[in-house]
């Protein structure tokens, strides 16, 4: 055999193995257990996290046509939700309590199935008239004029990350054909310990008042005629301190999303639980995943 056939012979073996390991390695990818140990897909954090990503539309239409504004055409209704739904957090798949607090967040209420309540969210359509007309359901998001449609979406995914901890957000949109309103909620969760941080574990009943008129300076400054009465029932932990989340509602004042005050951790370290304390000390690595879409 001469140098060159030698040559072309090594080139194919080189090739041969080649396709062999991407042929080895794209079978591989699809293999829970292998994503899992090696944290090769996207909803797969190195912290051994991993999250299936769920989502869920009902889409519907009225049988008649109706008039607003003069205008005549069909009310449509769409109802969509997505989530980004833990699995497995730092290798630990028992995470009872960190669900049951996601389904009260979502839903109002406890549930036994995420995928049951996401069916219950999307079967009942809504429409921007005070009373429900004779509807069909479509397989496909109908078109319709802006006053004529109504869209109610929800949203769950983990919006920051650490060694330490989690945070998932809620969202909660509705568009009524003339404007979109959000509240957004907020699961805090103790990856190392596995357990939901609690409000008062943030700031105990001794700290209430402090923190409460740091709040309220922020709000003179920020937001002119606003008072806060009390602490908001939605905190979101961040980097270097707290988000404190209140809806309109509880500001006594109109609006369609909610008024978020920041305040660092040095503020309110003292009024702390040991265990939000620890974290605060202790934490590392710092990143804040995409928002889902839908």
């Amino acid at each position: 055999m001469s140098t060159r056939q030698l040559y072309v012979v090594v080139i194919i073996l080189l090739v041969i193995d080649l396709v062999a390991g991407i042929w080895y390695f794209s079978g591989r990818l699809s293999d829970p257990e292998f994503m899992i140990a090696n944290n090769v897909i996207a909803d797969t954090t190195a912290q051994g996290d991993r999250y299936i990503i769920k989502d869920n539309n009902g889409y519907y239409r009225s049988r008649n046509t109706t008039t607003i504004a003069s205008q005549t055409d069909y009310l449509t209704s769409a109802m969509r939700v997505k989530v980004k739904w833990p699995m497995v957090i730092n290798g630990n798949d028992n995470l009872s309590q960190l669900i049951d607090e996601l389904n009260r967040k979502m839903w109002g209420a406890d549930k036994t199935s995420v995928d049951k309540a996401m069916d219950e969210f999307v079967a009942e359509p809504h429409f921007n008239t005070s009373e429900q007309p004779d509807y069909v359901k479509l397989d496909i998001r109908p078109v319709a004029k802006e006053k004529f449609s109504n869209i109610h979406s929800l949203k769950a995914f983990p919006v920051f990350t650490s060694d330490m901890l989690i945070v998932f957000e809620v969202v909660k949109r509705n568009y009524d054909g003339v404007k979109t309103s959000e509240r957004t909620a907020f699961v805090n969760y103790d990856r190392v310990n596995h357990r939901v941080i609690a409000k008062g574990d943030v700031v105990g009943v001794s700290g209430e008042d402090r923190v409460l008129a740091i709040i309220n300076s922020e709000l003179a400054r920020n937001y002119k005629g606003l008072r806060a009465s009390a602490l908001p029932a939605e905190i979101r932990l961040a980097r270097r301190g707290v988000n404190f989340v209140y809806s309109p509602a509880e500001l006594q004042t109109a609006g369609d999303k909610d008024i978020t005050v920041y305040v660092k951790y040095s503020y309110i370290y003292n009024y702390m639980s040991a265990e939000v304390a620890r974290i605060v000390d202790n934490n590392d690595n710092f990143d804040s995943p995409a928002e889902i879409k839908f």
